[in-house]
């Protein structure tokens, strides 16, 4: 089966970009009272930026 063709993403960038996204995740749980760990904010960042540039 063919895999479809996905847009180079520079490394430093897309980690750049998880670590962005983890800090929101993190004030908005801590904002909210909401339970949670670093881990956690740092796999939803993950699962968030793989959906942005569409990799699986």
């Amino acid at each position: 089966m063919a895999r479809k063709a996905t847009k180079a993403v520079d490394l430093q960038q897309f980690l750049s970009e998880i670590e962005k996204r983890s800090y929101e995740i993190y004030v908005d749980r801590k904002s909210a009272n909401r339970h949670g760990d670093e881990l956690s904010d740092w796999l939803q960042a993950e699962e968030d930026v793989k959906a942005k540039y569409k990799i699986q």
